[in-house]
């Protein structure tokens, strides 16, 4: 969990994040970014979360949280970080998503918010709020990770991913789950393609 110049600020506004808040005629959108496509087993592999501006005007907002969801086979979530944000995942969260920070269960609920007083703007092209990192587990043609609209746990409210503009709720679309193929590594591949070379002129 990366917390910026304020752990007390940062746990106040994001409890702030958790009211029911109305909605904006305007919508910021929220897309998923793999910064690779495909890795080797025990790479790392970053994907970032955008705030993108639903028509060709910026538009300024204050705060964000994202429900994660990924499939812990294959992918160990290490943490987060970014310059603009103070962000994290804040454990024992109510809405029982975080069992601990980082999340290691599949999901998530990662919570971002710029310094008080301040905004920033989510343009057409997409404003990057924060990258998330994973250690790769073992290989597979793809696995996805995803941003879930909301998300409930057993005895637990409903949550809900959302960007916010003061008091105005104003999120838009969310994008499609990141696929991510992991490979072997290349010692591994090297050893299958000598064990298929032995096995050829044994033949």
């Amino acid at each position: 969990m990366r917390i910026g110049r304020s752990a007390v600020a940062f746990v106040a506004c994001a409890l702030g994040l958790l009211i029911v808040t109305p909605i904006a005629p305007a919508d910021i959108n929220l897309d998923w970014r793999p910064l690779q496509q495909t890795v080797y087993v025990g790479d790392p592999i970053d994907i970032g979360i955008y705030a993108v501006s639903d028509n060709t005007e910026s538009q300024p907002f204050s705060s964000a949280q994202a429900i994660l969801a990924w499939d812990p086979d294959y992918l160990l979530l290490t943490g987060s970080y970014d310059d603009l944000w103070t962000s994290g995942f804040i454990a024992g969260d109510s809405f029982g998503l975080n069992e601990a920070s980082p999340p290691a269960d599949g999901n998530g609920l990662w919570l971002g918010l710029v310094f008080l007083g301040q905004t920033i703007d989510a343009n057409p092209e997409g404003t990057l709020l924060t990258t998330m990192t994973f250690n790769t587990l073992q290989e597979t043609p793809e696995t996805l990770v995803d941003i879930l609209a909301s998300a409930q746990q057993p005895s637990c409210p409903v949550c809900y991913s959302k960007v916010i503009s003061g008091t105005q709720n104003i999120i838009g679309t969310i994008g499609g789950p990141a696929g991510v193929e992991i490979i072997p590594e290349p010692t591994s591949l090297s050893l299958l393609a000598l064990g298929l070379v032995t096995l050829w002129r044994r033949r």
